[in-house]
């Protein structure tokens, strides 16, 4: 792939000159793939003063000619976001007090299918009661 320099939409940008497919990552991280494109439009692309405008005005304009496939999406949150996920959680206790109502020291995995990735939480006190 060949990183595109200052562009606000486009971060790179790659060639299969034997499926005439252009791969385009675009700046929030999410990677397309347009069909069709001869090698003289994606030389042209590259090569253009704004490549993110001559991509809309000469590929994306013309989706039967130019087919366009999703093939990976980047989630990118913000502080505030809400997220809809199902998750499994593994909890190992870790210690276990009875002063003041039943604390437990928990060490806990979370599967995020949804975002293909598993985070660790560590949860050092849950008092129950």
């Amino acid at each position: 792939m060949l990183k595109i320099e200052d562009s606000s939409s486009v971060a790179e940008v790659g060639y299969d000159s034997g499926r005439s497919v252009m791969a385009v990552r675009f700046v929030t991280g999410s990677l397309y793939e347009y069909e069709g494109v001869p090698p003289k439009l994606f030389s042209d692309i590259v090569s253009a003063e704004s490549v993110g405008r001559m991509l809309d005005r000469q590929v994306k304009k013309y989706p039967i000619d130019h087919p366009c496939t999703k093939i990976e999406e980047v989630v990118r949150l913000k502080r505030g976001a809400i997220l809809d996920v199902q998750l499994s959680l593994r909890v190992e206790v870790l210690d276990v007090s009875d002063s003041h109502g039943l604390q437990y020291h928990l060490q806990c995995e979370q599967r995020l299918p949804a975002l293909g990735r598993s985070m660790w939480v560590l949860a050092t006190e849950l008092t129950i009661p």
